[in-house]
Order: structure tokens, then sequence, then C-alpha cells
């Protein structure tokens, strides 16, 4: 998923992109055909931010005996190709700030946060790219990135965003009724919603059961979701109680789409972070959004308080 916002003055680098486009789609529609032993070459032509044009030349052996499969995967190696050129394009121009992130971080706190950080610095155009916690973080072509772990990727200096707590959220809806949770001990009557992400995030309910009392409690039932906002989501729509993140419920919370409903809540030693490749630490454009992101995030502390 990327997020473009353009400002006026991309002329000869659209043009670019829309000379790759061109060729890109000529060969698809090469590939397309039931041609046996056509070998697919694509010649990109690209020009860096200095001005000096080169060819890179990219192969794709892919031999078209006209089955549906080939084709498609022609077709998928062929979109990779225009979306590096495009990379490759960016990555030399000081007016473009590439940001990857998180889907969840990038859905409940930094999109919401940006049109501030566009008034401060209008002279940026921001492409967000969607990036997937790893135990080991690399560049993936952005200038900074926001991730979630302990903070020790090698090659990256990292900031903390926020020190994170960890406590249950639902639907206020699940506090009203026959089976509404007013103790802890309640929850045996819900459904529990988990993340099914265990490299990254661990599974803090057998913490805090413990802290609450109640190490041994059984839920009625499980929902278990691929990513970490579809169980947020979940909890809003009253699908049942799922283990709250301070930084991105905090919107929610706030909004009343979720509440807290018990008072127990435990650190995390595991945190949302911005981390930055070494070669761009001192780029302009990227201290001056690590100042913007981490200011906002230390004044939304501070107003919670």
């Amino acid at each position: 998923m990327r997020c473009h916002a353009h400002e006026p003055g991309f002329a000869r680098e659209r043009a670019v992109a829309r000379t790759a486009r061109v060729r890109i789609g000529r060969k698809i529609g090469s590939v397309a055909k039931p041609v046996a032993g056509h070998v697919l070459g694509i010649v990109l032509q690209r020009s860096d931010a200095a001005g000096v044009s080169d060819t890179e030349v990219v192969k794709i052996g892919a031999i078209v005996r006209g089955d549906l499969p080939v084709v498609v995967r022609a077709r998928s190696a062929i979109t990779e190709v225009l979306v590096a050129t495009e990379s490759a394009i960016e990555r030399h121009r000081g007016d473009v700030l590439t940001i990857g992130c998180l889907p969840t971080f990038a859905v409940k706190c930094l999109i919401p946060a940006l049109r501030d950080f566009r008034a401060r610095h209008p002279k940026f155009s921001l492409r967000v790219r969607m990036v997937m916690a790893s135990i080991n973080v690399a560049p993936q072509d952005c200038d900074v990135s926001i991730q979630f772990g302990m903070g020790d990727w090698p090659g990256m200096i990292v900031h903390k965003i926020a020190t994170e707590e960890v406590f249950p959220v639902c639907s206020p809806d699940l506090v009203k009724g026959n089976r509404a949770l007013r103790t802890p001990k309640d929850l045996r009557f819900h459904t529990i919603i988990r993340p099914a992400t265990p490299v990254i995030l661990r599974d803090d309910w057998p913490l805090w059961l413990k802290a609450a009392g109640i190490p041994s409690l059984e839920f009625d039932s499980e929902l278990i979701c691929d990513f970490l906002f579809p169980s947020f989501q979940a909890a809003i729509e009253g699908l049942g109680v799922t283990m709250g993140r301070s930084s991105v419920v905090r919107d929610d919370l706030s909004a009343g789409r979720l509440i807290e409903p018990f008072s127990i809540r435990l650190p995390s030693a595991l945190a949302y972070y911005l981390a930055i490749p070494t070669a761009r630490a001192k780029l302009s454009k990227v201290e001056l959004f690590c100042e913007w992101l981490l200011g906002h995030f230390r004044n939304l502390d501070l107003a919670g308080q």
C-alpha cells in the first residue's frame, strides 16, 4: 500500500515514470500471448536527480507456454521492476520523504497526524509505504521507518517513539447486559481476540491474567486475526476483548469506540521506534520528520497525563 502527496515541479520525473509504464505495459501484452519459448527482456531508461542518464537492463527469464500461472508470474515480476524503478528515481530526490510504516500504526497514528507535518513542511512530497514487522529491519528503500520491537536493529539509528503499556480493550457494549464486564473474572463469558503474528507480537494475555490474579481463567471462545489492526476493529464491533497497546488505541479510547474495562496495565518491553538507516540520518528531510514525530507523541503523552 502506497500513498502519495505530490507537489508541483515533478514533471520530469513523472515523464520518466510514464515512459516506463508504457514500455512495461507493452511487454505485459506480449507476455499474455501464448508464444512458446519466448524470453522476456525489459530495458528501462531512467534519469536520476542529478540528471545523469543511465540504462538499467532487467532480464526476466520467463518461458511462456500460454498457461495462466506463467503469465501471472511474469506480470508480477514486471510490477516489481516498475516499483523498483520509481523507487530509484525518488530515492535521490531531496524533496521526497519515503516513510515505511507498520499498517496498524499508519492507520491509527501516523496518517491522522500527517496534516500537521505537511502544514509545517509543505515543500516535501510524502510517500508512505506499508512494511511488515520483522526481527531484522532492512532499509527497504525508505528514508525512515516506524517499526515495533526491542529497538536493537543493526545498521539503524533508532529512537523510541513512546513507552508502551498493554491492557484489555473492548466495545462499550460489553459492559452492559447480563454478562457485562465488571471484574476480570467476567472475561470467562467473553471471546478473546488475538492477532496471529507471534514472530514479533508476544501473547500478553497470560501475563495480564496473572497480574489480575486469575492465571488459569479460560475464555468462552477465541477469535484469531492475521494482523493487529483487524483485531482492534473486531473489538470495536463488539466481537470480543483484545489486548490494546497504549500508542495505537489512544484515539479509539478518546473517541469512545473502545473502552478500558479494568484498571490493570502492564509495561511492555516492546515499543514503536523510528528506525533510520545510518547513511540517511543526516538528511534534512529525515531530521525534520524525526523531530516532528517525536515531538508530536511527546505532546500527546503530556496531554494525557
